[in-house]
């Protein structure tokens, strides 16, 4: 009997380790790392926390998830230009925003840009889009480009949940 061949996304599978992780701290870690890369395409990279959302995950992954979208940014950015790298918690979900001064992906091609080696150019191509994908959804989240006239890319993730009892009056 044949065996199955494993479709792209059981390859790329992303094993989780489960820890509570604050993304602010992730995000500060990507952005000191990534600084350099910025600074030799005369990007700048600013980093909006608001509040430490956490969630339930594995912070080495969260940090390579995030570090792929930064640096997909940082590369399509406008020299001169800013990146930026919001965090924050809203409707019980952690939300991080990547946004930069580039153009958006055109929404034709928004599906396909999360598949593997996906080029849109010649100079262009690779697995950012489907490790960040793989590892988001791995960690029960979504990720998916917001609708605007620049790059934004939103992750939700849910939030930890905090099972301390209340406490009693």
């Amino acid at each position: 009997m044949p065996t199955k061949r494993p479709s792209s996304p059981e390859l790329h599978a992303v094993p989780v380790r489960r820890e509570v992780v604050e993304l602010t701290v992730v995000a500060e870690n990507v952005a000191r790392e990534l600084t350099p890369e910025a600074l030799e395409r005369d990007v700048r990279i600013k980093l909006r926390a608001r509040g430490a959302p956490a969630v339930l995950g594995d912070p080495t992954e969260l940090f390579r998830a995030l570090a792929c979208l930064v640096g997909n940014s940082i590369r399509h950015a406008p020299r001169g230009t800013t990146v930026l790298l919001q965090v924050e918690a809203a409707s019980g979900r952690a939300l991080v925003d990547v946004l930069d001064e580039g153009a958006a992906v055109a929404a034709g091609l928004r599906a396909v840009v999360f598949q593997p080696f996906f080029v849109a150019s010649p100079e262009q191509g690779g697995l950012a889009f489907t490790t960040a994908r793989n590892i988001v959804h791995g960690h029960g989240g979504q990720i998916a480009f917001v609708e605007c006239d620049f790059g934004h890319v939103r992750v939700e993730l849910p939030l930890a949940v905090d099972d301390t009892p209340p406490a009693r009056n």
